[in-house]
């Protein structure tokens, strides 16, 4: 069973279709169920959770859906500078990730973000270098912590 929280743009919707394709329960924690096209909606094994990232009692819910794997992916938000956004989305995460830990998910936590955000396997080169280190670091002031905090 997977918790999917993230945007309803193709990538995905072509995730979703793989996962139900692949006889995965899946439950969406979106801002606008309208996006959903009705062939993926009207699946028996996707569940629709309505919300938004500061909505405590939709990840509650969200959170005790019975997954044991949990995805980030593609969160945007309208109307939210770049600082702000990610603030957001790390302060809801810090909540999401106590629920789901309370409520036993515990196999799979995954979350897709930028390349500034480093494992010690990554081989850098200099205009990763660069680009983290000037651009992410110096000129958007605490994007990379907030990157990392998440």
């Amino acid at each position: 069973h997977i918790l999917l929280l993230g945007r309803t743009v193709i990538y995905g919707l072509i995730f979703t279709q793989a996962a139900l394709e692949a006889g995965h329960q899946l439950t969406f924690y979106v801002r606008r169920p309208s996006k959903i096209p009705t062939a993926l909606s009207s699946n028996g094994k996707l569940t629709v959770i309505q919300g938004e990232l500061g909505d405590a009692e939709g990840l509650n819910k969200a959170a005790g859906c019975g997954s044991d794997v949990f995805i980030i992916s593609g969160l945007r938000f309208d109307g939210i500078s770049l600082m702000r956004l990610l603030q957001h989305i790390t302060d809801a995460l810090k909540r999401i990730y106590r629920l789901l830990l309370a409520s036993g998910t515990t196999k799979r936590i995954m979350i897709l973000s930028t390349a500034s955000y480093t494992a010690p396997e990554d081989i850098g080169c200099i205009n990763w270098y660069t680009a983290v280190n000037f651009y992410i670091k110096v000129i958007r002031g605490d994007t990379y912590s907030e990157i990392t905090g998440m």
